[in-house]
């Protein structure tokens, strides 16, 4: 039997997802580098923003801000 270690850079979209939320919930006005640092460097930041794009044109979180200055934070009237 072969053993593999666990690592995070082929972790399944929802679970990414729920990651980033947590994230977020905990620590808003984040931007895309300082969530990629808490969650896990070797999650591909381009797979990070992918995905916070799909949540900010969901409106399950919000972005403040132009370019990179952008933050993030969870949109207290979207649907979680």
């Amino acid at each position: 039997m072969t053993i593999t270690r666990t690592n995070l850079k082929q972790i399944e979209k929802h679970r990414l997802k729920e990651l980033i939320y947590q994230d977020i919930k905990t620590y808003p006005n984040s931007s895309i580098s300082e969530i990629n640092d808490r969650i896990g460097k070797e999650i591909a930041s381009r797979k990070i923003k992918s995905m916070i794009d799909n949540m900010t044109s969901n409106k399950e979180i919000e972005a403040i801000g132009q370019n990179r200055w952008r933050e993030y934070s969870i949109n207290k009237q979207g649907v979680k």
